[in-house]
């Protein structure tokens, strides 16, 4: 139903640049199919013959699909740039700016999607803000433990933070979804923070932290495993995340047998937490 082939999923971040043009960076809107973001990055890098620490950019975009994202890199001409020929990757430069783009620094995502063979005519307005499950699966969820545990893989540190985070997720959504059938089972739930368990956490909520402390246990992993001691950037001390999230600019419309969808979410939820809620409704 959902990413048969690269054109059914369409992504493009949404990002509010400072563009100077006496800056060191030059900003690029790296558009992609079939190719995850680091596989990319490493391809140019490649090419220019430059260590891939002088690229920043705000997300991990899919390799199934078609992702538009801003990329940084330090101290490259635009003509280089212009001149890369790689396949299904295209590069328009944006300007120069001061600042490198780092993880985090979207606004949010515009989404296009086409349903194959599903009619649906519902609205959405609002989701249960989970992490997809694209942000840990077993495999990244089994070296994010590895590495909290002090088993550190020999790869890109990007990476490595993409896997303790895919634990905290896991954490996250397993906390939501025990919350809900406990206090919520059959309506729409008060818009709160759960909290991103880490290093520095401190859990107020009674009931979330008994969600929490039983979750964590039943995985073996306890607090303090969040401190990484002999690799600091890898620590997380922790956050908050809001429960439910606004799906703005919603539209559906039919075509054929499938139905194609347009929306915009804010950063770090997921357009396939949409389709799984729409299709559940």
């Amino acid at each position: 139903m959902l990413k048969e082939k690269p054109e059914d999923f369409y992504v493009k971040e949404i990002m509010d640049l400072k563009l100077d043009k006496n800056g060191n960076y030059t900003y690029f809107l790296l558009k992609k199919k079939n190719w995850n973001t680091m596989d990319a990055i490493n391809k140019i890098s490649e090419r220019l013959h430059i260590n891939t620490k002088r690229f920043g950019f705000a997300g991990f975009k899919d390799k199934r699909a078609i992702t538009e994202q801003y990329v940084s890199v330090y101290k490259i001409e635009e003509n280089r740039l212009k001149g890369l020929k790689i396949k299904d990757i295209e590069i328009k430069i944006i300007g120069k700016g001061r600042e490198k783009i780092r993880l985090g620094d979207l606004k949010g995502n515009e989404f296009i999607i086409r349903l194959k063979n599903k009619k649906i005519k519902n609205k959405l307005n609002w989701i249960v803000n989970y992490y997809g499950e694209q942000r840990f699966g077993t495999e990244t969820y089994n070296l994010g433990r590895g590495v909290l545990k002090g088993n550190l893989p020999d790869r890109e540190r990007r990476l490595l933070l993409l896997y303790v985070n895919s634990v905290q997720s896991y954490i996250w959504n397993k906390t939501v979804e025990r919350y809900l059938e406990e206090r919520f089972p059959k309506k729409k739930p008060e818009n709160i923070k759960i909290p991103l368990v880490g290093y520095g956490s401190i859990i107020e909520n009674e009931k979330l932290k008994e969600i929490i402390d039983k979750i964590m246990g039943e995985e073996g992993i306890i607090i303090s495993d969040f401190r990484i001691k002999d690799h600091p950037e890898l620590s997380l001390r922790g956050n908050e995340r809001n429960l439910i999230v606004n799906v703005k600019n919603f539209k559906s419309k039919i075509d054929g047998n499938d139905t194609i969808l347009s929306f915009e979410l804010p950063k770090g939820s997921y357009a396939t937490i949409v389709i799984e809620q729409l299709v559940s409704q």
